[in-house]
């Protein structure tokens, strides 16, 4: 899932994606969550929660 946002920053909710390739999960502790990911041209960011 990736969280999706409005355009003032607050969460929006969540959209079901599916992924292509692998991605990195990264968690820091107390902080928030997501995935590295490489979509076949760039580095992107998906935003899974807090």
């Amino acid at each position: 899932m990736k969280t999706t946002f409005k355009e003032n920053g607050d969460v929006l909710g969540e959209k079901k994606i599916k992924l292509e390739n692998d991605a990195i999960s990264i968690r820091e502790e107390e902080c928030s969550v997501g995935l590295l990911y490489f979509n076949g041209t760039e580095f992107i960011w998906i935003h899974q929660g807090d």
